[in-house]
């Protein structure tokens, strides 16, 4: 991955001497990794499985910018969800009422998407109150 990286120019690395022992590869990120991260940062998952691991990671690194860029995350995540939830509903309209299975597993994830959605909109209303209370010290 550090290696891809490098090639992309997202991080340059370079070697440190140290005393007594072999140098270490030092990475930085550069100018276009930091605008690659920016972007990355405030761009909505696309699939609910990666909601555990990259919305959260997201979330952590958008918190850690402001509340700009946590608002930015927030608000394109629920924009992406509901139209995910569109697209779900549609696709189990499409479904023949007789195939069950198929039903169960779109209601699944129309359910999951729901829960989503309401986790989303308290996450907006926890940062409004944080946000008002320090405004107001």
């Amino acid at each position: 991955l550090l290696a891809r990286l490098e090639e992309e120019g997202y991080i340059a690395s370079a070697m440190e001497p140290q005393d007594g022992r072999p140098p270490r590869k030092m990475l930085s990120l550069t100018a276009e990794g930091e605008a690659a991260f920016q972007r990355w940062m405030v761009e909505p998952v696309r699939r609910p499985r990666q909601f555990r691991q990259e919305l959260l990671a997201k979330l952590f690194f958008a918190n850690n910018n402001g509340p700009e860029t946590l608002g930015a995350l927030l608000a394109a995540q629920r924009d992406a969800s509901r139209a995910l939830l569109a697209d779900l509903q549609r696709q189990i309209d499409a479904v023949p009422h007789d195939r069950l299975y198929e039903q169960l597993v779109y209601r699944l994830r129309v359910v999951q998407t729901e829960a989503h959605l309401r986790w989303l909109e308290e996450c907006e209303e926890a940062m409004l109150v944080i946000s008002a209370a320090a405004a107001s010290t």
